[in-house]
């Protein structure tokens, strides 16, 4: 393995890391039709 493909497979893994952690904080990139299960729903009632 080259030291072209060990930088690919961090750049990858970071990408990946970084996915998970957004998708568990919940922010998924827009809306997903459920409006119920939305956060900023909730935001928007207590206002």
């Amino acid at each position: 393995m080259g030291f072209w493909d060990v930088v690919i497979l961090i750049a990858v893994g970071a990408i990946i890391a970084l996915a998970v952690i957004n998708i568990r904080k919940g922010k998924t990139g827009g809306c997903s039709g459920n409006c119920t299960a939305c956060r900023e729903a909730c935001k928007r009632r207590e206002e």
